[in-house]
Formats: structure tokens, C-alpha cells, sequence
């Protein structure tokens, strides 16, 4: 956690990197397949690099250079708009300007464009279907058996159903849809198909033109529902469906008095795992209005509550199972159907108060004191399920914090480089670990020494 003027900085920080990175980043609109970008591209050849160099290029009427890889190929095989024994190609230096990485000596399938502004020349880049020839058997494979002119054009593609892992959501479990209706329509004409048992779907023979592809599914899925594509004769569009099973659970967490509880961890765990010392589950803090959200939840039988993993008896609460219940015997099961969006899941939690004042100066090393920055307490385990109040400033380099007895935490101080100081701007910290079972008897001192801002225990290992 970072103070109010601690996230300005690091926002701004990564504001000025992302706003870099965009100017300098590549936009794809995706490559299709070997049918689809055969008849986008004005040349196809296999071929060996030769050589390749880069060179720095005014761009016509502007002062302004640009820096390009000029590519030489050995020509091994022509399919399209291409002839000679030798091509020169021209791409970006690196993927950030949507240059491919040529290896020289390495042989490739590539698909060019013919750039025809005031030097006519041949360019390719991340944004064609560039492979190396060994990984491009479907690329050979078509231009071998390439249809029969006035044979029409084809779309084909698949639906899959995709639902995230409890708990990871780099991870999904994805099931093809069979039996999807799919259409595709123009101005003048109509064409339909059903996904097999692995999802996949294909319409051929359509006239050359511009087609919306459609697929039949319920409304409340989340998903893309329709594409417009553009085929030519003899060429292809693919068109893909992912049907998302977004499940989610909110409401609200307040006390027997109908106070809303901000910052409190609300938990849901794997109805099956419920009596594991470490059940599967997904946790989020609410609001400062009390109101919680979990999104991306598989289809699965669940329990929702606060304290359900966090157990300690240093610093434990009282663990409540939705409704507001202790017991698991008289907990509500919450049986969550594929994609489906349940809200008003309110817990009654028991109320409480922080009963622990911890005052604390944070000084530099020359004793000046802290005048901008982050003082955090948070918790040396993860047993609590609610965050103490922010520091607040009583005077120069003083704050008073709250928190809960019985409780072990890590109270730290956060800041950018003294100001005058030689390299300021750098993150310094100072950290103390606080002992559940001493109490506090004097104001805590805190000496920015320390490079960084992570705690000890925070530190990658």
C-alpha cells in the first residue's frame, strides 16, 4: 500500500513508460491463415536470407529519419506476384516498429506488400505471416492445391466455452460447442452451419464480398456474437467464438447495526474442500462502502464468508459464513450455474473497533524530519481480514496509526530522495516488525536508511 502522494509519483512513473511503450508499440489486427493472407498480400515466396543491414532514411518532405533492415533473399520458390532470382525486402528493427527478425542464413515462407509511395518497394513485418519454412506445412500445403478459380471463398472457425480456475486466472478450462448455429449473411446472400464435436464450423462456396457471421447463442453469454469479414474468390475468413463464463458474486458486508464494513476480506471456498486446512478459494477486500465484488468464478458449489482460510490465534475473526452465521452446519450453500451474476450475497459480521494506537516519528539520517510519504501497518501474517486505518500526520514527521491488539505486524515508512540529497528521487524505507505480545510504551522511531521500499519479508526470494 502507498500513500496518497506515494501513488501520484508511481503513477506518473508508469504513465510516462506506458505512454512511451504506446508510441513505440506495434498494432496487429491479427494474421490469419495461409487462405486469408495468400490474397492480402501482393507477393508469396520461400526463400534463404542472404544478407541484411540496417540504414537510416529521411522520410520524404520531412526532416525527420526513420531506420529500416534492408533483408536479401535467394528466391527458392515464387507463388505469388514475385519472380527473379533475388528480392529485396524491407522491414522495421525490432517488433516495437512491426520488424520481423530475419536470421541470415534461415529460410522462410514469406507474404509481402508492394509499398508503392514515392519508392516502390516490397515490405513485410509481424503484421504478415511470416514462419520459418520448417514450421509452414499449411502454408505449402495450400499453395499446392490452391481451388479453382470461381470455386468461391470459405469461412470457417469454432466456438469454445472458457472458464477461468478458481485460483488462477492464467489459467482456463476451455470445452468446444457442438450443435451452434452459425450464419453468414450479405446483401445477397444467406448461408448456415453447425459446429461438429470439436466446435469447429465451415461455410464454402459463398460469392466473393463482404459477409456478417453470426453465431446463435444466448443473450446473457459473454462473448462476441458477430464479425464482419470480407472474402475473395478462392480465399478465406476465420472467425472464432469464445463464450466466457463470467460468474460472479457481490453484495454487502456490514455489522449487526447495519453499518457498512469497508476494507474487510471477504472469501468464497470450494464447497468440497470447505473442512481442508487450505480449501481452494478467491478472496477481495470490499469498498469504503462496504460492497464486494468477485468476478471470473467457475461453475462450482461454493461457501462465501470472511475468516473462512485466516485462522490464527494471535490475531484471528471471528470466522462468518454467509449469511452471518459461525458454523459451517448452518452456513447457505451457493450453488453458482455457468456464467450466472448473483448479487445481494450480504454477510452480518460481528463489529469491532481498532483498539491499538501506535504513535511513530520518521526522521532522515540527519534527522530531518519526513516531510511527503507513505506510513503503512499491515499485517506479518495473513490471519486478519481487515486493514487498520492510514496513518494520520499529527505533526513534522509524526503519525498516529491504528490497528488491533494481539496482533504482529510490519509498520513501515515510504518515501522518494530527500530533497537536495545526491541521486534524490530514489525510493528509501525504514521498517519495524511489531510483537503481538509486548505492548507499546513509547512512540516508535523510524530512520530512512533503507534502499527501495519493500519490507524485509516482502522481498522477492
Amino acid at each position: 500500500m502507498i500513500s496518497r502522494p506515494g501513488i501520484f509519483i508511481f503513477l506518473l512513473i508508469a504513465c510516462f513508460f506506458w505512454v512511451n511503450e504506446a508510441v513505440w508499440a506495434c498494432m496487429c489486427a491479427g494474421v490469419g491463415p495461409p487462405c486469408q493472407e495468400y490474397w492480402r498480400s501482393d507477393a508469396v515466396f520461400s526463400g534463404t536470407v542472404v544478407s541484411q543491414k540496417v540504414i537510416e532514411e529521411k522520410e520524404a518532405g520531412s526532416d525527420e529519419t526513420s531506420w529500416k533492415t534492408i533483408v536479401h533473399f535467394k528466391i527458392e520458390q515464387a507463388f505469388k506476384g514475385i519472380s527473379g532470382e533475388f528480392v529485396e525486402v524491407v522491414t522495421g528493427i525490432s517488433g516495437g516498429d512491426c520488424g520481423y527478425q530475419f536470421n541470415t542464413g534461415k529460410r522462410y515462407i514469406v507474404y509481402a506488400k508492394l509499398m508503392t509511395g514515392g519508392k516502390r518497394y516490397w515490405y513485410t513485418g509481424i503484421c504478415q505471416r511470416i514462419m520459418p519454412i520448417e514450421k509452414a506445412e499449411e502454408d505449402l500445403a495450400y499453395f499446392q492445391a490452391l481451388p479453382k478459380a470461381g470455386s468461391g471463398a470459405s469461412i470457417f472457425g469454432s466456438i469454445t466455452q472458457v472458464y477461468m480456475k478458481l485460483q488462477n486466472r492464467d489459467e482456463s478450462i476451455r470445452n468446444a460447442l457442438q450443435n451452434i448455429r452459425i450464419t453468414a449473411d450479405s446483401p445477397s446472400s444467406h448461408f448456415e452451419a453447425l459446429t461438429d464435436k470439436d466446435g469447429r464450423y465451415q461455410i464454402t462456396g459463398l460469392p466473393p464480398g463482404r459477409y456478417k457471421v453470426q453465431a446463435e447463442l444466448a443473450e446473457n453469454q459473454d462473448t462476441q456474437k458477430e464479425y464482419e469479414v470480407d472474402v475473395v474468390d478462392r480465399g478465406c475468413a476465420k472467425a472464432d467464438f469464445y463464450v466466457y463464463l463470467r460468474g460472479q458474486i457481490s453484495g454487502l458486508i456490514a455489522d449487526e447495526h447495519g453499518n457498512p464494513i469497508p476494507n474487510i476480506v471477504v472469501e468464497i471456498i470450494s464447497a468440497e474442500d470447505a473442512q481442508k486446512s487450505a480449501p481452494k478459494g478467491k478472496t477481495i477486500f470490499t469498498n469504503d462502502r462496504g460492497k464486494y465484488m468477485l468476478d471470473w468464478l467457475p461453475p462450482e458449489r461454493y461457501y462465501l464468508g470472511i475468516g473462512l482460510n485466516a485462522q490464527s490465534d494471535k490475531c484471528s475473526y471471528p470466522r462468518t459464513y454467509f449469511p452471518g452465521v459461525s458454523q459451517l452446519s448452518d452456513a447457505e450453500i451457493i450453488d453458482l450455474l455457468p456464467g450466472q451474476k448473483l448479487e445481494n450475497r450480504n454477510i452480518i459480521a460481528p463489529s469491532f473497533t481498532p483498539d491499538l494506537e501506535i504513535e511513530v516519528e520518521v526522521v532522515w539520517p540527519d534527522g530531518t524530519p519526513l516531510e511527503t510519504g507513505a506510513v503503512i501497518l499491515h499485517p506479518s501474517g495473513h490471519t486478519f481480514p481487515i486493514t487498520p486505518d492510514r496513518a494520520t500526520k499529527i505533526g513534522p514527521g509524526v503519525y498516529r496509526i491504528k490497528g488491533f491488539k494481539g496482533c504482529g505486524y510490519w509498520l513501515k515508512a515510504f518515501t522518494y530522495g530527500h530533497p537536495g540529497e545526491p541521486g534524490g528521487g530514489n525510493p528509501w524505507h525504514d521498517e519495524v516488525e511489531i510483537d503481538p505480545s509486548k505492548e507499546l510504551t513509547k512512540p516508535l522511531r523510524l530512520v530512512l536508511t533503507k534502499p527501495g521500499f519493500f519490507c524485509r519479508h516482502e522481498q522477492p526470494k
